[in-house]
């Protein structure tokens, strides 16, 4: 009687071993998956290029301030020529003879000031292209810009007019940017020679040479504007 009775209380119920049976296995599900989540993700991307990328931006930074601080340098130069210039004629130091021949080359038709205004800046530019091309060219080039904007003041001195103020500046930039350019390739050349660095541009010349035929461009520029401002009346 007591079975009978007992029976249907125990009907439907589980066994203790069981029980404990179910409830591990079901923590030890929940710890594999957390253990899953906790795991790093995996990229489809190569490792090389991730290692690329990191040298770019490491690198990209200290070509640009040594380029920044060579047209800085350079600019400083290019100001203390033409104040140089000034200073000169304006405290009558100047060499008459200088100045009367000054004034004779400002004097002609547009072609012929064209031509002399464009044979005075390509040749300071070609004189600032040849030195890039030498690993210790950068000593030497910040000469150019100064000795550029000291004639140009001067030639401003000697025509006697403002007028060849707007040319006189233009130049003296073009001179300047043309002269840290140089400075600039000069001091990679340096580099690549001493193998602290990789280049990986097939041809950097390349660029090089496009940057010097841009400010050739501008001085040709500034020459017409010379040729035709002397003329005008």
């Amino acid at each position: 009687m007591e079975n009978i009775v007992s029976a249907p209380h125990n009907k439907g119920v589980l066994p203790r071993e069981y029980e404990e049976l179910q409830i591990t296995d079901g923590e030890r599900e929940e710890l594999e998956t957390d253990e899953i989540a906790d795991l790093p993700e995996v990229s489809d991307e190569p490792e090389t290029d991730k290692q690329d990328e990191q040298l770019v931006y490491t690198h990209v930074r200290a070509p640009e301030i040594r380029r920044s601080g060579m047209r800085i340098l350079m600019g400083v130069t290019a100001v203390c020529g033409a104040v140089t210039g000034a200073v000169i004629v304006f405290t009558g130091k100047a060499d008459p003879a200088a100045l009367e021949t000054i004034s004779a080359s400002l004097v002609g038709t547009v072609g012929e000031l064209f031509l002399r205004a464009l044979m005075t800046g390509a040749v300071f530019l070609a004189a600032e292209l040849i030195l890039g091309l030498f690993a210790l060219g950068d000593c030497l080039v910040w000469t150019l810009p100064l000795c550029y904007a000291m004639g140009m003041s001067l030639r401003v001195a000697a025509s006697g007019t403002g007028v060849l103020l707007p040319s006189a500046a233009v130049g003296i930039c073009a001179v300047t940017f043309a002269a840290a350019t140089s400075a600039s390739f000069s001091q990679t050349l340096l580099r690549l020679s001493k193998g602290s660095m990789a280049y990986r541009d097939r041809s950097p010349i390349r660029g090089y040479i496009l940057a010097f035929f841009g400010y050739f461009l501008i001085i040709a520029a500034v020459a017409v504007y010379e040729g035709i401002a002397l003329n005008w009346k």
